[in-house]
């Protein structure tokens, strides 16, 4: 129980932003966070803990930061067509696919570059997770686009 209960409070001491000011070790720590977790639903709470689903609303947000590099413009218009039509799981797919997560940080998304790749139509897109980058070959059409995004989601 211990060692589960330092864990508890060292990830919620992370998740809260006040890691540089508390120690979890400390016991006093448990009396006063456990309270205030019954003000937060089981929703807020994962939310807080592990980010939030990818809805329309965080490719929304996704595609607010994107800088898009004027020679993938016309297959950015694309992507954002097809990524907004896809369902919650392939969005999911998508998401992680381009960000490393399946998962809308709680903090939101701060940047998402587009960029041009060499390669045609039998080319894939390339994500870089870590940079929350996309290189896209200059596709003919929107279909092979989504063909090549594994019919939706970004990898099958």
């Amino acid at each position: 129980y211990t060692e589960a209960a330092m864990h508890f409070r060292k990830g919620f001491v992370d998740v809260v932003g006040i890691a540089g000011h508390v120690d979890p070790r400390d016991p006093a720590v448990g009396r006063w966070v456990t309270p205030y977790f019954f003000l937060l639903s089981s929703e807020e709470l994962a939310t807080l803990w592990s980010g939030a689903p990818v809805s329309i609303a965080a490719i929304e947000e996704l595609r607010a930061v994107a800088e898009v590099h004027p020679e993938a413009r016309t297959q950015a218009a694309w992507l954002w067509e097809i990524v907004l039509s896809l369902d919650d799981q392939q969005r999911g797919k998508f998401f992680r696919f381009v960000t490393g997560s399946s998962r809308r940080p709680s903090a939101g998304v701060t940047s998402f570059r587009i960029g041009p790749k060499s390669g045609g139509d039998g080319a894939y897109p390339f994500a870089h997770a870590c940079a929350n980058a996309l290189d896209m070959p200059s596709y003919s059409s929107r279909a092979v686009l989504r063909e090549r995004l594994g019919g939706g989601g970004g990898g099958g």
